[in-house]
């Protein structure tokens, strides 16, 4: 690898990283806006919510009546890809620049974290939402959205027909994708950040005094 690919590389994928973050939190905004609903009259299920919930790292799928309702979302598999591409690219450069080994850092930890933490924290909300979905005779909804995922359940019946439930029961959890995202954004700015370059002046040295 040429010594201008070695600078430069870095600073492409950091720009890449600062272009990408963005567009993938929209991205995932657009994915989970109507995930586990359908808000109109259209289809087989008309303004209904999903009774069952599938998360992981591959996608979100809601069910409804052992149907898949919604999904995959998937969302966190493109942010999850995204920080594997990158560690790896960063990896191989890793070598002959200083920015490539500070992204690299920052990459690995965030991958780490969405995989390493998230995959349980899909399973323990996969687990909670849907034994209330399951239990849901007075109503219950579910939504998503790049930040949490969250399930409720109606335990109070309402004095009439017209009224809001009084009571509800509700699980959220955090959704591992803002994390990537997050990732993906402070990577690119380590990236750009200006390094160390220039070492501190060293004192100069005294020369000794010439006899006279």
């Amino acid at each position: 690898m040429s010594a201008a690919r070695r600078r430069n590389g870095p600073k492409l994928w950091a720009a890449l990283c600062l272009l990408a973050a963005p567009l993938l939190f929209a991205y995932s905004f657009g994915d989970t806006v109507f995930a586990g609903t359908n808000p109109s009259e259209a289809g087989p299920f008309p303004y209904a919510f999903a009774d069952r919930v599938s998360y992981g790292l591959l996608g979100y799928t809601y069910w409804i009546e052992g149907q898949p309702f919604t999904g995959p979302h998937r969302h966190l598999t493109w942010v999850v890809g995204w920080l594997g591409l990158g560690t790896a690219l960063l990896w191989r450069g890793r070598a002959g620049s200083e920015a490539a080994r500070r992204m690299l850092r920052v990459s690995l930890l965030s991958l780490g974290l969405v995989v390493g933490v998230g995959g349980p924290v899909l399973e323990a909300a996969e687990t909670r939402h849907n034994p209330l979905r399951a239990q849901a005779e007075l109503g219950g909804v579910v939504f998503a959205s790049p930040a949490t995922l969250r399930a409720e359940q109606c335990v109070r019946r309402p004095a009439s027909a017209d009224d809001a439930c009084p009571e509800w029961v509700r699980s959220v959890f955090p959704n591992p994708a803002l994390w990537g995202v997050l990732g993906i954004l402070l990577t690119g700015v380590v990236g750009l950040w200006p390094g160390q370059s220039v070492r501190a002046a060293r004192p100069p040295i005294s020369q000794p005094p010439t006899s006279g």
